[in-house]
């Protein structure tokens, strides 16, 4: 398909997407081991997302902060590691993201379904090193 540039799509998009996308643009087949979604059907018009979620995640920073944040497109929830504190941000309500609901009661709920859904979605993206025996 063809597409015009210099629109806007509200869409959920991954980095992890563009190399699926521009593989499919050119005719190529996608590697079956790529954590990306082929974005050709959203950008041509066909679909309204490719995606309900995307992840983003920080491991390497020298100072020790380990991130990783999902974002849905009403709430963005941040889990740092070996921390009691975290972030919740209702979108809908909050979109310039200034008010943290992350102990607030009232998104208990939301909170426990994002933190969940983002152990199921990062937990099998971890590397593994092979084992002689477990433990």
């Amino acid at each position: 398909c063809g597409f015009d540039g210099g629109r806007r799509i509200s869409a959920l998009f991954s980095q992890v997407d563009i190399m699926p996308t521009v593989l499919a643009a050119v005719g190529l087949e996608c590697p079956v081991n790529v954590d990306g979604v082929n974005g050709l059907p959203l950008l041509c018009g066909e679909v309204e997302e490719v995606r309900d979620a995307v992840m983003v995640e920080c491991v390497d920073d020298p100072q020790g902060l380990r991130l990783k944040t999902i974002v849905t497109k009403g709430r963005k929830l941040t889990w740092y590691c070996r921390k009691d504190y975290g972030e919740l941000y209702d979108l809908e309500k909050d979109p310039g993201e200034k008010i943290n609901c992350w102990d607030n009661p009232e998104y208990a709920s939301d909170r426990m379904r994002l933190l969940a859904r983002l152990l199921d979605e990062m937990e099998p993206l971890e590397k593994r090193v092979q084992r002689i025996s477990y433990a």
